[in-house]
């Protein structure tokens, strides 16, 4: 399965990047998984949010319910594809710190991750997220540009677009549609 996500807006990084600020791209992410579910070929897997017929989907962390895509349950791996346009008034500054935050958001929480004032909205239950962990990266390639829009540039914001293929070194049969 191949899909692009994207974001805008800060990646902070080392001990800036809080774990507040890691759930905001998190939700960011979710968003757009919702709208993945509704296509083709996850649209075809209208049980896959059920944790009961599929637990290896999901993680339990501080009583919240996290349904990851890619599982190591099946023998799936994610390559990214990251284009990370950048406002010429900003100094990007340490790109190494700035993906591990944005590869620890694209997991669920580990304990002690979750905000404590965060409740997730009907429509995040469970909360959506790419990876079931980030050591299912298992490629990982990075451009960086210039973002030339002076709005951008006025409010500090980046984009990312991450370009994902969902793969898988074996399967079953019921999910190999998941996987190229």
């Amino acid at each position: 399965m191949e899909f692009t996500l994207f974001y805008q807006g800060e990646i902070k990084s080392g001990n800036s990047a809080d774990i507040t600020h890691k759930n905001e791209i998190r939700l960011k992410m979710h968003e757009q998984l919702i709208a993945l579910k509704n296509l083709p070929p996850l649209n075809q897997h209208v049980d896959i949010l059920n944790k009961f017929q599929h637990p290896e989907f999901f993680a339990s962390v501080g009583g919240f319910d996290f349904f990851h895509l890619v599982s190591k349950h099946f023998n799936m791996y994610a390559e990214l594809d990251l284009n990370i346009l950048i406002p010429t008034s900003i100094n990007f500054g340490d790109i190494d710190n700035k993906l591990k935050t944005l590869f620890d958001a694209l997991r669920p929480p580990q304990n002690g991750e979750i905000p404590a004032n965060w409740i997730p909205t009907a429509g995040q239950t469970p909360l959506l997220c790419l990876l079931e962990d980030d050591d299912l990266i298992y490629k990982v390639h990075v451009d960086t540009d210039y973002l030339l829009d002076p709005t951008a540039a006025a409010s500090n914001q980046l984009i990312v677009v991450i370009g994902v293929r969902v793969k898988g070194n074996s399967g079953f049969i019921s999910m190999l549609d998941l996987i190229i």
